[in-house]
């Protein structure tokens, strides 16, 4: 519709749930946004996709959504295939996990694919229990199975804290399960936080960009674990020693727990 040009589709009383295979397209995120209103004691998320749909959302700003109780703020993919091509997921909100996008697969199977999109400035923060996943959790818990897939994404300046513990995990992603799967394709995980900010004298989090489960090859007889920053997170000037295995992915032997190799 040329007349939604420019425009804010305000959500005033609850998500939009996906019940059907659906493309949605909007002209681009620059020109199109969904926006769930803020009424406090009444907050819900922006869209929500029902379990064993395919779909594919394109050319929008999705913001200001809250998944409180179940996450997915901006976007609650549920047990189903998701695409997501040209949008900027910002400004969302979770008590739990997927502030930005929740990839739900427990005891199930969940799909999610994003392209050429962003993933910014959204916030997982709850003062009663840790939280996951400030931009994206990919959830294969209970014996379910989740992909992610990104292709020339941002995932940006996205935080998950616990208050005043000052804890959380995955500020940026968070991937959980035996079956979860993260695939990275020309994107790009920087500036978020997981645990209290710069200032904080409490407990840090864990995974500040990714936290994730090992991987592991049987038939070679290897572990990969991927390492992101010690603590503190942000000055590295005061962290001793060459810091060898920062960002980077370690190899181990799966038998004995040797190092095999390392990148950085």
């Amino acid at each position: 519709d040329p007349a939604l040009i420019g425009q804010t589709i305000l959500l005033t009383t609850g998500e939009l749930l996906i019940n059907k295979n659906i493309t949605i397209s909007g002209p681009s995120p620059v020109l199109l946004t969904v926006s769930a209103i803020f009424i406090p004691k009444f907050l819900f998320r922006d869209f929500h996709i029902s379990p064993g749909q395919i779909v594919t959302i394109s050319g929008l700003t999705i913001r200001d959504g809250y998944g409180n109780g179940t996450g997915g703020g901006g976007n609650l993919n549920d047990h189903a295939n998701l695409t997501i091509i040209n949008c900027w997921i910002t400004n969302n909100h979770t008590d739990t996990q997927g502030a930005g996008i929740y990839n739900d697969g427990t005891g199930g199977s969940a799909s999610l694919t994003i392209d050429n999109s962003m993933i910014n400035n959204n916030t997982a923060f709850s003062s009663q229990a840790i939280v996951a996943g400030g931009g994206i959790a990919n959830d294969a818990s209970n014996g379910g199975s989740a992909n992610l897939t990104t292709n020339a994404t941002h995932v940006d300046g996205n935080i998950a804290e616990f208050s005043p513990q000052g804890q959380g995990n995955g500020g940026g992603i968070y991937n959980t399960g035996t079956n979860a799967t993260v695939m990275m394709i020309n994107s790009n995980v920087n500036n978020n936080r997981a645990g209290g900010d710069q200032a904080s004298t409490v407990a840090v989090g864990q995974g500040g960009g990714i936290w994730s489960t090992p991987s592991v090859d049987t038939a070679l007889g290897m572990v990969y674990v991927n390492v992101s920053n010690p603590s503190p997170n942000y000055d590295g000037s005061t962290r001793k020693g060459t810091n060898l295995f920062t960002n980077a992915i370690v190899a181990l032997d799966m038998n004995t727990g040797k190092l095999k190799w390392h990148f950085q």
